[in-house]
């Protein structure tokens, strides 16, 4: 009797292991296979530009397949014109932190009217203030602020979503390949004034079979999900 009593708590405590790593390995898998994430953003505005600021790592070449290809840093300053007569001219910029200033060229993007650059070296900048932008004879200044301060970051999303599709991720199996892919992103909606940011973490099969959430910032309510 000794004997089975012995072997049932053995039994018992090993039970509690798998099931404490099971949590584990999801937000290890999830974290695992991440090919987008904004980890920095900036944003600011005046008359003239909307501004943003982002910085992260990506899929070098993104592509909606569940699959996790070369993984690079990117760090991309961003103006959108606000009028029609500032789509078709030349900006420069001056993007200047507590620690120092940086200069450069804007490129006009391919798909709609914005126009960014991407930064190599801004680490060095210290904490990000402001941006000038340079067109024609005029500077135009603005204001960067961080959106991300007193938010959540990934690991608490990462545990957010483990824990939303718990089931579905048991499903997937024990494959030694994860067939799927983590896509997280900050959003702002301008059209709800009294809660504009969310994240956006969707689990990517392909461009038709995703899984998604969308979290309130600052402590981690699902507002939508999506299986």
């Amino acid at each position: 009797m000794k004997k089975l009593t012995i072997l049932s708590i053995v039994a018992i405590l090993m039970l509690s292991v798998l099931c404490a790593c099971t949590t584990v390995d999801n937000e290890k898998l999830l974290s695992d296979n991440i090919t987008f994430m904004e980890e920095t953003v900036f944003e600011g505005t005046n008359d003239d530009f909307d501004v943003k600021y982002t910085a992260g790592k990506k899929e070098e070449r993104l592509v909606a397949d569940g699959k996790v290809g070369n993984i690079i840093d990117f760090k991309v300053l961003q103006i959108v014109p606000k009028h029609m007569d500032l789509f078709e001219k030349e900006y420069s910029y001056k993007l200047i932190g507590s620690n120092g200033e940086l200069e450069g060229k804007f490129s006009k993007d391919m798909f709609g009217v914005s126009f960014s650059t991407n930064i190599e070296s801004v680490d060095a900048l210290g904490e990000i203030q402001k941006v000038l932008i340079n067109f024609d004879d005029k500077i135009s200044e603005v204001t960067l602020s961080n959106m991300l301060v007193d938010f959540i970051g990934k690991d608490k999303l990462i545990e957010i979503t483990a824990k939303e599709f718990k089931s579905e991720l048991k499903a997937l199996g024990s494959s030694e390949i994860f067939p799927r892919e983590i896509f997280i992103k900050f959003i702002n909606d301008n059209t709800d004034e009294s809660n504009p940011y969310y994240w956006y973490v969707s689990i990517i099969g392909d461009e038709e079979d995703y899984w998604s959430l969308l979290i309130e910032p600052r402590i981690g309510t699902v507002i939508n999900k999506r299986i």
